[in-house]
């Protein structure tokens, strides 16, 4: 009898100890979960932290833990495997939330945790998009007892899809009901903080403040309340009660618990001041916030609207640019981090395009003005003690800039001192002495035609710029206009004049002067695609926004401009022959035409070959004014008329279009067929035996 007591002790003690072995391992389960979670309603990023994430998987793993040494049939099981699908839902695991949630109600219909897996299910819809399975599954929860906590958080979600949709009076109905029944201070908070939003977007911001004051005297997270009382502010700025405003700022930052986010307040009130009407002050706020959390994500945020307010009311696109490339950095904020990047980056663009126009200015002025600003320039030699000297500094060619008074002035010092009398000692002061050599300076690197080839192009860029990219419609048809000025005759004009006719007509909604543009190019241009697009002529569509030439060739033909304006005048020849010929008795052949012979005989100075592809233009194209052109150069005039024609060259240089933009090819054209007959033209007024 005793033995058999003993042994039923025995097995009592031993299932007592499996069963407490059992809840701890579901105890500490839940309580990583717990931990996990609170982690990350208190975290600012989107993206979980590893020691969040860490959390979640030994829930997890522990859950399992449980299921696969006790079976599905234990106590706990049905616990377990919820806490599973709870899990990988906050790790963003979607489909295999959603897997095991379904798995869930499959193998425990009778659990009393039914409609809370239910619940998660449909958080998990929500997550993946599909909203109508979500409000199926919430309605579906009603069916069975559901605890008021399991209904609030049903409500919460249906007025939070409803609030997605900008249903906002549905949502309301929803949050309402929500905030009746929730017994849990942060679940009220929610709704009472979606309840503000949703007043907010209705326009009604009292009733707004009256629901983000409410989170105050609930015990909700701190980063709530943070963001509650922000919304606050944005209400009163809405009312224009900048005062109040800025007081609720000020007091947020006597508040230890905001500590964390008081870059971002000091931030705010920064805007505030711009909303003001005092930028100026805006912009001390936010360097005084670069030097207190420099590096921060709070730094990055001034720098944002540092840059924002270089750039659009002190027009300093430097300093936008570089506050930019640091605004670019913030990683709590991926939509300013993505505009600061793309800012940037349009930014640099434009300052190259300026600085580039700058430069050919200037070589264009130095050119104009030739030797008279230049002098003789000294190269010294330098000993290893002086090239040490000179990577102290950081301006390199510091020392080259010594003109040669100064190098003589050094050698008079050392000869007035007393002679030395070793042969060593001489030697010693002849290495020391600097080898000067006068070196004669360029003013310019490029050549004249280089220069004024850089800047049409880059002109024109700029207009395209401002146009396409930066979208500044007035900057756009200023540039075009000091184009149109600079470069009357270029090859690009018709399509600067049609840019101009498109920003009146389409952006800048000025029909007068649109008409006035239009009616340029139809007088001027009446056969270029943009007077065929006016005039009604061109069935193909011309782009307006882009002000691009929809004719196939025309990318090849740019390429060749680009080549020709490099200085690659055979490969351009070469690329100009390739649109010649496939688009044989179009515009973009005619023109290729007449860029191949105006390459041959002003670049290249190959004369032969400028005749040839002269004629080759006439006989391809009769009737067109540049076979006009043409003719003129391959007529022979009258001979008593060849005296007047060789001092009447200027005035002829005018009639001939420049060649302002060209594209390009690689192999040197096959010369002319040696004729037997001996001709004599007149090519730009010069004579010329073949």
């Amino acid at each position: 009898m005793k033995l058999q007591v003993k042994k039923v002790l025995l097995v009592l003690s031993i299932l007592g100890l499996v069963g407490c072995a059992y809840f701890n391992t579901f105890y500490n389960a839940q309580k990583r979960y717990n931990e996990a979670l609170k982690k990350q309603k208190n975290s600012k990023s989107d993206k979980l932290p590893n020691d969040i994430k860490k959390g979640y998987e030994d829930a997890i793993r522990k859950s399992w833990k449980l299921i696969d040494f006790y079976g599905d049939s234990s106590k706990y099981a049905d616990d377990a495997l919820l806490l599973i699908g709870k899990s990988n839902y906050n790790l963003q695991q979607y489909f295999r939330a959603q897997r095991i949630l379904n798995q869930f109600l499959l193998k425990y219909p009778e659990s009393d945790l039914v409609p809370e897996a239910r619940l998660w299910l449909a958080k998990t819809y929500v997550a993946l998009g599909q909203d109508e399975e979500a409000l199926k599954v919430l309605k579906s929860i009603f069916k069975k007892k559901v605890s008021r906590d399991v209904a609030a958080q049903a409500f919460y979600i249906r007025g939070d899809l409803y609030f997605k949709r900008e249903e906002y009076k549905t949502a309301l109905e929803q949050l309402e009901k929500c905030v009746k029944i929730a017994i849990d201070d942060e679940m009220e908070g929610n709704a009472r903080f979606l309840i503000g939003d949703a007043f907010f977007n209705l326009d009604e911001y009292e009733n707004a403040i009256y629901n983000y004051e409410k989170l105050q005297s609930l015990d909700v997270p701190v980063l709530k309340e943070y963001e509650a009382r922000l919304q606050i502010v944005e209400s009163l700025i809405k009312l224009k009660k900048y005062e109040e405003a800025e007081i609720k700022l000020k007091n947020m930052l006597r508040d230890i618990r905001f500590q964390n986010h008081f870059p971002e307040i000091e931030t705010k009130l920064g805007n505030l001041y711009e909303i003001m009407g005092d930028p100026q002050f805006a912009m001390e706020q936010y360097y005084e916030i670069q030097r207190k959390y420099k590096k921060s994500d709070g730094a990055r945020m001034a720098a944002f609207y540092i840059a924002q307010l270089y750039e659009t009311v002190f027009a300093n696109m430097d300093s936008a640019e570089y506050y930019y490339k640091i605004a670019s950095g913030l990683r709590t904020n991926e939509e300013i981090s993505k505009d600061s990047k793309e800012r940037s980056q349009l930014l640099t663009e434009y300052l190259k395009l300026r600085n580039q126009l700058r430069k050919d200015k200037e070589d264009m002025y130095k050119i104009a003005k030739g030797d008279s600003l230049l002098e003789d320039s000294v190269e010294v030699e330098e000993d290893s003690s002086q090239v040490k000297k000179k990577n102290e500094f950081s301006d390199e060619g510091f020392f080259a800039e010594k003109d040669q008074s100064e190098v003589e002035d050094q050698f008079s010092l050392t000869s007035d001192q007393s002679q030395p009398t070793d042969s060593t000692q001489i030697d010693s002061l002849k290495n020391k002495k600097k080898q000067v050599k006068r070196v004669k300076k360029v003013a310019v690197s490029r050549t004249a035609e280089e220069v004024k080839s850089s800047y049409l192009k880059t002109s024109f860029k700029l207009g395209e710029f401002f146009l396409l990219k930066y979208q500044n419609y007035d900057s756009a048809a200023a540039a075009y206009s000091r184009f149109i000025t600079n470069f009357e005759d270029s090859i690009r004009t018709p399509k600067a004049y049609y840019a101009l006719y498109v920003i009146f007509h389409d952006f800048l909604n000025d029909s007068v002067r649109a008409d006035s543009f239009k009616t340029l190019i139809l007088s001027r241009y009446p056969e270029s695609e943009f007077g065929l697009k006016l005039s009604g002529r061109l069935k193909t569509a011309v782009t307006p926004e882009k002000v691009q030439e929809t004719d196939p060739d025309k990318e090849l033909y740019h390429r060749a401009e680009d080549l020709f304006l490099s200085g690659a005048y055979k490969q351009a020849i070469k690329q100009f022959e390739q649109i010649a010929e496939r688009d044989s008795g179009g515009v973009w052949g005619e023109k290729a035409r007449y860029a191949i012979a105006h390459i041959y005989e002003h670049n290249l100075k190959d004369i032969p070959h400028a005749l040839e592809a002269y004629q080759l233009l006439q006989k391809e194209y009769p009737h067109s004014k540049l076979a006009a052109i043409a003719r003129n150069k391959t007529a022979a005039p009258p001979e008593e008329k060849k005296m007047e024609a060789a001092t009447d060259q200027k005035e002829k240089a005018k009639k001939e279009p420049p060649l302002d933009e060209l594209p390009a090819k690689k192999e040197t054209p096959p010369k002319p067929e040696k004729n037997s007959e001996k001709k004599s033209i007149i090519i730009k007024n010069k004579k010329v035996d073949l």
